[in-house]
């Protein structure tokens, strides 16, 4: 894929994955709105703070674990090298399409119809893109997802866990764009 073709193939491809969400949760029966619950007991400033608050811890972490371990390091490299020069608007884009077409499939959808730990464990299984080197990749988003599968269960909607995995995305994309290519040993 072409540079000029990430954009509109992410776009695509995170709106067909919520899109699929919607039409699995109303092949189930369910109200697609209830995702976002508006009448749950955790109000919208609360599931806003808890989704900025973890994002912002696991960006934080993720920058602590660079600094640390070279396994981090090396994937970073290897992440960046996935991903074509990015404007702070295709960053903005990609990241909310990302994250609410993962979040709605993965939580709103997935997570009623097949249990927390089965779709966690696909959600570890999908980011570690088939290929060994993103093991440390696979194991992170397993992790996330077991965070973001909580926070749904715990404030009753996807929005909370939608807001950190867009803080997330949003953060590492810019910082991942920016960081300056490793020369090869």
């Amino acid at each position: 894929m072409g540079d000029r073709d990430f954009l509109p193939a992410a776009v695509v491809f995170y709106s067909l994955l919520g899109a699929t969400a919607y039409v699995w949760m109303w092949l189930r029966g369910e109200p697609a709105a209830r995702v976002f619950a508006p009448g749950v007991s955790a109000g919208v400033g609360l599931q806003v703070f808890v989704g900025v608050a973890v994002g912002a811890g696991v960006v934080f972490l993720g920058r602590v674990m660079e600094k640390r371990f070279e396994f981090a390091r090396r994937l970073s490299a290897e992440l960046k090298e996935l991903l074509p020069p990015l404007r702070t608007s295709d960053i903005v884009l990609v990241a909310a399409f990302s994250s609410l077409g993962e979040e709605l499939f993965f939580r709103g959808a997935m997570q009623d119809a097949l249990g927390f730990w089965i779709t966690a464990i696909a959600f570890a299984i999908v980011h570690g893109f088939f290929d060994r080197k993103f093991l440390v990749w696979m194991v992170f988003a397993g992790l996330m997802a077991l965070v973001f599968g909580y926070m749904t269960i715990a404030l009753g909607t996807i929005l909370a866990p939608t807001i950190a995995h867009f803080t997330i995305n949003a953060v590492n994309l810019r910082y991942l764009v920016d960081r300056p290519t490793e020369a090869a040993p």
